[in-house]
């Protein structure tokens, strides 16, 4: 028998650990040493985003992308308020606050996380992907996709 792996699981989760804490300041000092509580938060893997709540994403991506438009942003200026909005219906509003302002850069990685975390089979760590890669820049997040079976 096959067991269906659901969405409360931890392997469906990706964990973001931000560079700052909840008042807005660093967490970690220049050689990356935690010097307060940083900010954590967690979202599902793309494929385990309930498919109602995926349709009102879609919606309000198509939402922001027509506003631009209207508005004659840059894709640069947009592509941060896209990263927040798909954010949005996973995290609280002091999450929220603090990347209203952070570097796009910051905003970038969580993209580009999610989107990797969201691609690893499940059962795979992300460790054992990355080893097969022959360098990696430091993630911002913590994956819990690794097997416990």
């Amino acid at each position: 028998m096959r067991h269906i792996i659901g969405p409360n699981d931890k392997r469906t989760k990706v964990t973001f650990t931000l560079p700052f804490n909840a008042d807005g300041e660093p967490a970690f000092d220049e050689n990356d040493k935690q010097i307060s509580e940083p900010v954590e938060f967690s979202v599902p893997r793309y494929d385990f985003i309930p498919r109602s709540q995926l349709r009102q994403l879609m919606q309000a991506m198509e939402d922001l992308d027509k506003e631009a438009r209207e508005e004659n942003r840059s894709a640069w200026e947009v592509s941060g308020d896209s990263v927040i909005e798909q954010l949005r219906p996973f995290v609280d509003d002091t999450v929220l606050k603090l990347l209203a302002d952070v570097p796009s850069g910051i905003l970038t990685q969580i993209q580009a996380d999610w989107a990797e975390a969201s691609s690893i089979p499940l059962g795979k760590s992300r460790e054992s992907t990355a080893s097969s890669k022959s360098s990696k820049a430091r993630s911002t997040t913590t994956s819990s996709d690794t097997d416990s079976d």
